[in-house]
């Protein structure tokens, strides 16, 4: 990438010096990708001759820029030329000198636009090289994505190679606990040659069991063996366990070692860490950096639950799990629960959401507060969290997993790759990493005036992207079966979060009519009023009671033949949704239209689910196309 900045300040001097001349003149700071495509484009729209820039080796340099950070007279740029390669470069403007930066030396400069200049010499370093020396890495940019697989591959070369290395194996099978309680293996097992012959023994001995022998029935001999509990419920299961390490032992390949290793009961207690927003189970959509994240959790740990509790099970264990969603007590809760500290997730047995507060110097912080503002809380969050976490499962979680993103890693791109195929096979979905040289996040999108980023849409240009033919999802001409697929489901989450949003619409309209007063009454004594709001209730129960049988058809009777009444849910639900939040904000007059409530976000919400998941008229014609089939009998 230097010698590309090189070759272009050979050629095109006059014109590079320009660009990163409108960098500095920008001031010190961070600039971020669409910012700097930007200025060239404004550049090159200002001067026609400029235009030769974009065809230079600096325009393969732009798309593979992930930031910039400028402190005059110098621009650095860190480059992303390919994935799991970075390049630090930093240009004198006024020098026109190129030089290439380490890690350390990229970050000192980076520090430098908060601390100003360090001439200290004695600064701290904290070298973590010598923990990841001897730990394998993958070199191949391919690899990325493919840990897991790499593991194997590396674990089960290493076991081929030299027998000793399967001691860790059984060291780990021979200490894995839960709660103090010994798994898989006892002390009677020592060495490598004592568990082959165990296996082998265990092997013949269950080979004359029924498939279905329980556990418990043949516990005690398989204790004697040298085996606990973790094997599996059945002859069958613990039959399939020992024999996949026996391969293993005798031949280790990567398939069976990542099959064997998943099969192990690890994962007991699960921490779901979510800390902005409003999170509870009623009253918080549409509530400020609250939306679908909420809605997509909860169903998330219901399923994770059913299938931790089938998991244990098929393994032989009477463990119960634990499952907690941690996020942000809020004292100030505005009519929901997220003043409580503990409130256990509806359909489930075993999942809670656990609240901790916010935390000063002054105390608790009572009120809630955006996304954007919670970084000075975060270290105080994490340590109050950990010790709520610690007191709640008496323990630490087997797994943690985030939910507060900044941003998406891979696009999922759906174009047409075939105009010859049929109609329905011309669409392909393809991943795409987002840091792939040539994908351009021009600029974030508002929809009525309503600014989401950096979860938002956004305009993104995709210029000569080149990305494994591997990363076709399903196959070539399967996006229409893909987008399909989730159609039925995504529509009728669609209508159930407007049900939720009419609810809301409908809280505030009357809280409101019960507090106002015009022409000398309340609102809610106005005659006009209650007309009003008791259609609003007729229309919002009708609609609930259709997306109900639009669910229990799509349970029944699947996608296909729940089409229709999916259809008529994603016609009504919107357009009910906007009636009772029109009326909401007309209630609340100007107040209404402004962002003082939630309710022009709803309804701005609202609006975009009549396009966003189709057009009402493809709907419409859906139904007439079935109701007409049907006069046809």
């Amino acid at each position: 990438m230097r010698k590309r900045i090189e070759d272009t300040l050979a050629a095109h001097r006059n014109e590079l010096v320009s660009l990163l001349s409108r960098y500095v003149d920008r001031g010190n700071g961070i600039l971020q990708p669409h910012q700097m495509i930007n200025e060239l484009e404004n550049v090159i729209a200002e001067d026609e001759g400029m235009q030769k820039l974009k065809d230079s080796p600096f325009s393969i340099v732009l798309q593979s820029a992930q930031e910039a950070i400028v402190q005059t007279p110098f621009v650095a740029l860190a480059l992303r030329p390919r994935p799991g390669v970075w390049e630090y470069v930093r240009v004198n403007v006024y020098e026109l000198s190129v030089d290439l930066l380490s890690v350390a030396e990229y970050l000192r400069f980076k520090e430098e636009l908060l601390d100003g200049e360090c001439n200290d010499k004695y600064v701290l370093e904290l070298d973590l090289e010598p923990f990841n020396a001897t730990f394998p890495r993958p070199t191949r940019s391919s690899s990325i994505g493919n840990g897991v697989q790499f593991l194997n591959r590396h674990l089960s070369s290493i076991m081929f190679r030299n027998k000793e290395s399967l001691e860790p194996l059984l060291d780990f099978l021979r200490t894995h606990k839960h709660d103090g309680h010994a798994m898989m293996l006892n002390d009677r097992i020592q060495s490598i040659p004592r568990l082959q012959s165990a296996l082998a023994k265990a092997e013949e001995y269950l080979s004359k069991l029924p498939a279905t022998t329980p556990y418990f029935d043949f516990e005690f001999d398989l204790q004697g063996m040298g085996f606990e509990r973790g094997w599996g419920d059945t002859a069958q299961r613990v039959s399939e366990m020992v024999h996949l390490l026996l391969e293993i032992l005798q031949a280790p390949d990567p398939s069976t070692l990542e099959t064997f290793l998943g099969r192990i009961p690890m994962v007991f207690n699960v921490v779901i860490v979510s800390p902005h927003g409003y999170f509870g189970q009623a009253n918080v959509l549409g509530l400020p950096d609250t939306g679908g994240q909420v809605v997509y959790i909860l169903d998330q740990v219901r399923a994770l639950e059913n299938e931790m509790l089938l998991r244990i099970q098929n393994q032989g264990l009477d463990v119960i799990p634990k499952i907690l969603i941690v996020t942000r007590l809020i004292p100030d809760a505005k009519g929901t629960t997220c003043n409580q500290r503990l409130e256990r997730i509806s359909g489930t047995e075993h999942t809670h959401i656990l609240r901790v507060p916010f935390r000063t110097e002054n105390g608790i912080l009572r009120k809630w507060i955006s996304r954007f503002d919670v970084w000075p809380y975060l270290e105080t969050f994490a340590e109050d969290a950990s010790n709520e976490i610690a007191a709640e499962l008496q323990g630490v979680p087997d797994l943690i997993i985030g939910n507060y993103s900044d941003g998406n890693l891979v696009a999922t791109l759906l174009g047409k790759t075939d105009f010859n195929a049929a109609m329905h096979k011309q669409q392909s979905m393809i991943l795409v990493d987002i840091q792939t040289p040539g994908v351009h996040i021009k600029r974030p999108l508002t929809v009525f005036g309503f600014d989401d980023a950096p979860h938002g849409h956004a305009e993104v240009l995709f210029e000569n992207v080149c990305v494994p033919a591997k990363n076709i999802l399903l196959g070539e001409g399967r996006g229409f079966e893909i987008a399909q697929g989730r159609l039925g489901p995504g529509r009728l989450h669609h209508c159930m979060r407007l049900m939720g949003a009419a609810e809301r619409g409908m809280q505030i309209m009357a809280q409101r009519a019960l507090s106002r007063k015009v022409f000398g009454k309340l609102i809610a004594e106005q005659g006009s009023f209650r007309s009003d709001i008791a259609k609003c209730r007729i229309e919002l129960e009708k609609t609930r009671l259709l997306v109900l049988e639009a669910a229990d058809q799509l349970d029944r009777l699947g996608n296909k033949k729940a089409r229709g009444t999916l259809a008529m849910a994603k016609v009504a639900a919107p357009n009910m949704a906007l009636m009772v939040l029109d009326m909401a904000m007309q209630v609340h007059g100007a107040a209404g239209l402004s962002s003082d409530t939630c309710l022009a976000h709803l309804w701005a919400t609202a609006r975009t689910l009549r396009i966003a998941d189709g057009p009402d008229e493809v709907h419409l014609g859906t139904i007439a196309k079935l109701e007409l089939q049907r006069a046809k009998l």
